[in-house]
Formats: C-alpha cells, structure tokens, sequence
C-alpha cells in the first residue's frame, strides 16, 4: 500500500501548500453553474455542436475551451494577488497551442474524404475520427516541442523514469466495481459504448468483436493523447508561470471537456482531472494518468458493449 500512500501524500501535501478557501468557493461555484447551465439548455450538443462545419464553429471552440481555462486563472489571481503571467506572450502562447489542439478536430468533418460503401460509412468514420483526434492533440505540441523546447527534455511528461506502477494498479482495482454499477444505469447505457454496432457487421456478417476491438485500439490511442496534452503539455508548460497553481486551471477545462457526457460523469472529471494533475506535477510523469484513462474509457465501453450485446440489457 506505500504506493497509495504517496499517491496521498501528494495529494495532501498540494491542497496545504495551495488550497485557498476563497479560491474553492470561487471556482466551485463557476464549475457548478457551467454545469448546470450545460445539462439544462444542452450548451454542447445544441448550441455547439450544431454548427459543426461552419468556420465559426472553429472560433467558438477555442473560446469554449480558453474560457473556463481563464476563469481558473483569474482565480489564481485574485486570491494569489498576481497578474503577471498574463503579460508573458509564452502562456498565451501555450493556451492557444492547446485551444487550437482541441478545437481543429471538431472543426471539420475530416473523414468526408473518404468514398466508402454506405453500409461500412459509421465504422469508417468512426476509426478515422479517432486517428485524426490523436494527430490533432499530437502534432501541434510536436510543433512546439521542435521549435520552441527545440526537443529538449521529455516529450511533456511521456516517461518511464521513476514510475511505479503499483499505485496505479490498485487504483484501477478500486475503480472496478464503480463502473461495473455505473454500466447497468439507463443514461450510462445512452452514452456507450461510444461505438454503437452498425450495419457493417450485419451487411457483411462479421463478427462484433473484430470491428469492436480494433475501434478500442483506437479509442485509447486518444486517451494517450489527451494525457500528454492536459496532464503534460498544459501543466509543464504553464508551471512556469502559473506554479503548482497550474493544475487548477487544467481541472476547469478538463471539466468542460466532458460537457456532452452523462452529469455524473462530468462531475466526477474534476476530482479525476484534479488526482492526475497533482500526480503529474509530483511525478513529473503522464505515464500512469495514461494507464488509468485508458483503463477506465476502454472498461466504460467493455462494459457497456457486454451489457448490449451479450446480456441484452
């Protein structure tokens, strides 16, 4: 257990260092708002997703993610009486570098490039999608990490060196009986498995697993992604003018990023989002947030796919 010990260790010792009573009711209520207003006027799947294609829609994207990343930093701010890292051209630098990241994946449907039978179009889409989603993250932080760490160091956290993957281990052993309850609740069942058997199978009579597992073969090449993006890009490069100060802004963006998930689910990123920052910083390693995002998205989508497919729930 000295492996979950530590991982509690840094965890209290971040909150004494940083936490700021004024600072958490601030921000709590900014994270509560959103989210309510998001599950009740439907801001993502309404109000966004609709213009999907549109030149605008790109725009509104990166304020959509550069917004709740702005809030956590005024809060900063205001209760650590300093400004200053908003007149350093590198942090909005940063911050557009990861806007743009998130946003030029949505922005164009990519996979309209491809002529593919009508029955194999959702499939196809749908594994295309997830590379392009990869490559989005990636290659903008490959861009800076060339000209502006001009490949210095550790490729934003993406490292072995003092890993122990014990911690990790029992923390997705905890994690397997919460999402072995989640996966028998109706609006879980709604959202996955984030691949829904099509026609591709049925038309040409392959069997589910072979589409199904090479889609999670995919799906979790994004969580890789996304965790050098929010746990190694995000808070390395902005530690030097945030502080350890850095993971809060990170848990806001990190929030919204989960607006067109169940609210539980939502709700639950920030103290996910939160954990794996602070291990991150401490560490100075993605590699076990990666294990356990992957274990977590792909065992979201395993249990869903065995309660539809083989349980007939």
């Amino acid at each position: 257990m000295s492996g979950i010990t530590k991982i509690i260790g840094y965890l209290w010792n971040y909150l004494v260092k940083n936490f700021h009573l004024g600072g958490f009711l601030f921000l709590s209520i900014f994270l509560g708002v959103s989210i309510w207003f998001n599950y009740e006027y439907k801001l993502e799947k309404s109000m966004l997703d609709g213009q999907k294609g549109e030149l605008g829609f790109f725009w509104w994207n990166m304020l959509y993610y550069a917004a709740p990343y702005l809030v956590g930093c005024i809060a900063i701010g205001i209760f650590g009486k300093r400004f200053d890292f908003f007149k350093k051209p590198g942090f909005w630098l940063v911050l557009f570098i990861f806007c743009f990241a998130l946003s030029i994946d949505s922005w164009f449907r990519w996979y309209h490039w491809f002529d593919v039978p009508a029955q194999a179009e959702y499939y196809s889409r749908k594994m295309v999608a997830k590379v392009v989603r990869a490559a989005s993250y990636v290659l903008p932080m490959l861009l800076y990490y060339l000209i502006v760490r001009k490949a210095k160091g550790t490729f934003f956290g993406l490292t072995t060196k003092g890993f122990d993957k014990r911690p990790y281990l029992i923390m997705m052993l905890i994690m397997i009986p919460l999402l072995i309850w989640a996966s028998f609740d109706a609006s879980f069942l709604k959202a996955y498995p984030t691949y829904k058997m099509g026609t591709i199978e049925g038309h040409y009579g392959i069997n589910k697993l072979v589409t199904f597992i090479p889609y999670e073969a995919l799906y979790a090449l994004t969580f890789v992604a996304l965790e050098i993006l929010f746990r190694g890009f995000l808070i390395f490069e902005m530690e030097k003018y945030l502080g350890e100060k850095v993971v809060i802004p990170m848990v806001c963006v990190y929030c919204t990023l989960h607006f067109g998930k169940p609210m539980m689910e939502c709700i639950s990123s920030i103290f996910g989002g939160f954990i794996l920052g602070v291990i991150a910083l401490r560490t100075r390693s993605v590699y076990g947030g990666v294990w356990v995002h992957i274990f977590i998205a792909v065992g979201m989508d395993l249990l869903a796919f065995l309660q539809k497919e083989y349980f007939n729930h």
